[in-house]
């Protein structure tokens, strides 16, 4: 894995009220959020911004029945290699 790229692929931050979300992070990083397609899930994500001169992740905000937002409400993926199973 390059050390010039974030380990972090991909993070969904939970909400409840998606208008509400959108606009404060929308505002807080002068970016504007783009709608994905998603049977029962409502996805706005944050623009790409991981381009080679230009390392990072992007996400999205995430509303989704049954899911709550606040404690638990954040899940981060992670990139890696290859994982080895079993005893080293």
């Amino acid at each position: 894995m390059s050390t010039q790229r974030s380990p972090v692929g991909w993070f969904e931050i939970y909400v409840q009220d998606m208008e509400r979300a959108k606009t404060f992070y929308q505002n807080t990083f002068q970016v504007t959020l783009e709608r994905l397609e998603s049977p029962g899930l409502k996805l706005w994500a944050f623009p790409p911004l991981g381009q080679p001169n230009n390392p990072g992740c992007t996400g999205a905000l995430v509303k989704m029945k049954g899911k709550d937002s606040g404690t638990g409400g954040t899940i981060v993926y992670f990139s890696c290699g290859p994982v080895r199973a079993g005893p080293p």
